[in-house]
């Protein structure tokens, strides 16, 4: 079995030299000790956006006979890197290491925040099956927002260097700072057979509940279900978000009038102006795109408290 440990090096506050180092430490002490045997193991540094797609490609080509388990030290950036190179690949499984800033995908796979406890976990746990989200060529692993919600993605690169603070900080702070913007935003949506027109404040697709470091934004969503959450925030005052913003982000806000929550196999979302999209975490500006589901393709190693 090949074991390939994919660090995005800006992980972490840039401390994805010292993961290297404690998750080389761990393999090496799982090695003496017999826990772990005939294994290979290789540690590779992202450079740049789209690097951990290719270093995985170049693996499953070089070791193509071989198992293959990736475990990423990063974001949901950096596994949705990966997981655009091993979807539907049934020699490659996904190990999460959440050394990001808002870790929102590891909170459906993993308990732990422990670099060794993770890793040990992983290597007794078995594979299972989850969804991936295809969008614009790529696969993403946790959620798709566009509007407001992207807009504060977007704005989350002013606040991200800022010492001391969690991801969840971080987040609300780029809240506070896009709330006040009177930006509308006017989409056709087509989920499945359904359409709607209008003006909207933001829409977030998904098939897990978390983004913007715990903001439950799709309450009921699971990654295992077969299909897309799809939570619709129809056009809303400065008022109305500020009294509606503290239950979103507790995830309380299914029953407020401007809300929609749907499921569904395929979401189509156009414009006749370009929207910031952020794709788990990439921001993107584009006048529209499809996501569709992909049923249990993806092949991960969750460590949960059991």
């Amino acid at each position: 079995m090949i074991r390939l440990v994919i660090v995005n090096p800006c992980s972490g506050s840039r401390r994805g030299g010292k993961y290297a180092k404690t998750i080389k430490k761990v393999f090496n002490n799982l090695q003496n000790d017999y826990t772990i045997k005939n294994n290979d193991i290789f540690i590779e540094f992202t450079e740049y956006i789209g690097h951990a797609t290719e270093i995985v490609l170049e693996y499953n080509i070089k070791y193509k006979n071989e198992d293959i388990v990736v475990y990423v030290v990063g974001g949901d950036g950096t596994i949705s890197e990966v997981a655009s190179a091993i979807n539907s690949k049934s020699n490659i499984s996904l190990v999460v290491v959440p050394k990001g800033t808002g870790n929102d995908f590891s909170r459906a796979v993993n308990s732990y925040k422990s670099i060794r406890r993770i890793i040990k976990e992983s290597i007794s746990n078995d594979i299972e099956k989850v969804d991936a989200i295809l969008v614009k060529n790529r696969v993403a692993v946790n959620m798709i927002n566009t509007g407001l919600d992207a807009a504060i993605g977007d704005n989350l690169k002013y606040f991200r260097k800022i010492p001391l603070i969690s991801g969840n900080i971080k987040y609300k702070l780029s809240i506070l700072y896009t709330i006040f913007s009177p930006r509308i935003y006017k989409m056709k949506i087509r989920i499945d057979d359904k359409i709607m027109k209008g003006k909207y404040t933001l829409v977030a697709i998904g098939n897990n509940k978390y983004c913007g470091g715990g903001i439950k934004m799709l309450p009921k969503a699971d990654i295992q279900d077969g299909y897309l959450d799809i939570c619709i925030v129809k056009n809303t005052t400065l008022i109305q978000k500020l009294i509606y913003l503290p239950k979103l982000v507790k995830g309380e806000h299914e029953d407020i009038k401007v809300v929609d929550i749907f499921k569904g196999k395929k979401i189509t979302i156009s414009s006749s102006k370009k929207l910031p999209v952020s794709i788990d975490g990439e921001i993107v500006y584009t006048k529209g795109f499809i996501a569709k589901i992909s049923e249990k393709t993806l092949s991960i190693i969750k460590t949960l408290d059991k």
